[in-house]
């Protein structure tokens, strides 16, 4: 018989230690005391990173979250530019140093490939990026993390992977939980007054990271062996956080990611283990359409405020201009007039970009852009033939993603559809790196099917 999720989610919870949980707790009060305090915070998050790799992971996770919190209640984000890249340094030293260390050094091939990636984005920098210094630093940090990411999953026992999978679930549930407190306060509402962005500094921050975790719990009722009251609530209050905070990102992230992967399932004939998901998929539907029905007159207000996010608009060409499309133009005209060699990776010659610098060397740190859309901006700035090897390490990924089941594959497509409406895949810096863990775990379910929030 299939057990719930969530009762080994609470099996899971009687095994963690104390400290596991007094650490993150820990870290974010840092954060929240003073910008030096916050500094702090990342320093004693590269310590805990350096004892292993499921710790360098859960580094990760801890340095993404507390880089984006809300500013009202943190200092984290303020000083995240070096803070960050001392985690990423630490987490990297710590999984491939234990790499070097054993008598066998054998990188798996995920891990191989992305370097690989990461040395021919840096040598695209150096001859034909127009701001060599920023793509060098973006393609550098950009392979570290993901390289670093993918060895760390590579290294985990199927008892370690179970574990982290239930630490990691606990972890986005909480932050949900914990924001919902801040719907009625002008904090959670304080970036621009409208879009929901609960204890994170943005509301498409927030849609992001929600998108995601709706994809999560609609694949986990989908694949168990019954829907728990405990599963649903996940995804009910996932998805209605998710309308408040106005992410049209976020949604699109949670509807393709679940459609495409049971498409994809079909389409290589995993038919036994789609029939059951069907099934349950009718139940969850009804339940959905029961509630929306019951509760009309609200959802479709909220429902019009969120596909129009507030714009004075009359037809959908106006709100695609309105919102980024007047990005993906200029992408497209960028690469129209580099077709072959890009413009240069992570990089805007169009609007001027605000650089950080360390003080000492003058190196960037720091280079955020907006780009509209993930495979565009590739075009845009690496050109068709380096755009190339890139669909084919995802390609890769995708194997890997198709061969875990159906919850795995949900968060690999989920992640790809994020970067239709905002290029954040190769940002580490930002929500970026929230993703980059999601593909690290997804990619590497194949030989963990004894964890119960990822298989049935």
């Amino acid at each position: 018989m299939t057990t719930s999720p969530f009762s080994q989610v609470g099996e899971g919870i009687k095994r963690i230690k104390l400290s596991s949980l007094l650490l993150p707790a820990t870290l974010i009060l840092f954060a929240a005391v003073s910008p030096t305090t916050a500094y702090a915070s990342y320093i004693l998050l590269a310590v805990y990173a350096l004892s292993g790799y499921s710790s360098a992971l859960k580094a990760l996770c801890l340095a993404w979250l507390i880089g984006t919190l809300n500013s009202g209640v943190s200092y984290g984000s303020e000083v995240g530019g070096i803070g960050r890249l001392v985690v990423f340094a630490a987490a990297a030293a710590s999984v491939f140093g234990r790499a070097i260390s054993v008598s066998r050094f054998n990188l798996p091939r995920e891990t191989v490939l992305t370097i690989g990636l990461g040395v021919t984005l840096v040598m695209h920098s150096l001859l034909f990026s127009q701001m060599p210094d920023v793509s060098v630093l973006k393609a550098i940090s950009w392979a570290v993390v993901t390289a670093t990411i993918f060895q760390a999953f590579s290294q985990l026992s199927p008892i370690k992977m179970h574990e982290f999978t239930i630490w990691f679930f606990i972890f986005c549930v909480t932050i949900m939980v914990v924001s919902w407190p801040f719907v009625f306060s002008s904090l959670g509402f304080s970036r621009n007054g409208r879009g929901f962005q609960g204890v994170l500094n943005q509301p498409q921050a927030y849609g992001i990271f929600l998108g995601l975790l709706s994809a999560w719990g609609a694949a986990i009722n989908l694949q168990k062996g019954k829907i728990s009251a405990a599963t649903l609530f996940v995804f009910g209050s996932s998805i209605t956080a998710l309308v408040l905070t106005q992410s049209r990102t976020g949604g699109i992230a949670f509807i393709v990611g679940v459609s495409a992967s049971i498409t994809l399932l079909i389409f290589v004939g995993k038919f036994r283990e789609l029939s059951a998901v069907f099934r349950r998929m009718v139940v969850l539907m009804s339940i959905v359409t029961l509630l929306a029905i019951s509760t009309i007159d609200w959802w479709l207000r909220i429902a019009l405020g969120y596909i129009f996010k507030g714009y004075d608009v009359d037809q959908l060409s106006e709100l695609y201009a309105s919102s980024r499309g007047f990005l993906y133009e200029r992408a497209l005209d960028n690469f129209y007039a580099y077709p072959f060699t890009g413009i240069g990776f992570g990089i805007d010659i169009v609007r001027e970009m605000k650089v950080a610098r360390e003080p000492f060397f003058g190196f960037p740190t720091s280079a955020p852009i907006e780009k509209g859309n993930a495979f565009v901006a590739s075009l845009e700035e690496v050109g068709l033939v380096f755009s190339g090897l890139i669909l084919v390490w995802l390609l890769v990924l995708l194997r890997r993603a198709v061969s875990g089941g159906l919850v795995p594959l949900t968060m690999f497509f989920s992640v790809m559809a994020l970067n239709i409406g905002e290029a954040i895949f190769f940002s580490p810096g930002g929500v970026g790196l929230l993703t980059l863990i999601f593909l690290g775990w997804s990619v590497h379910q194949r030989t963990s099917r004894t964890q119960g929030i990822s298989h049935g």
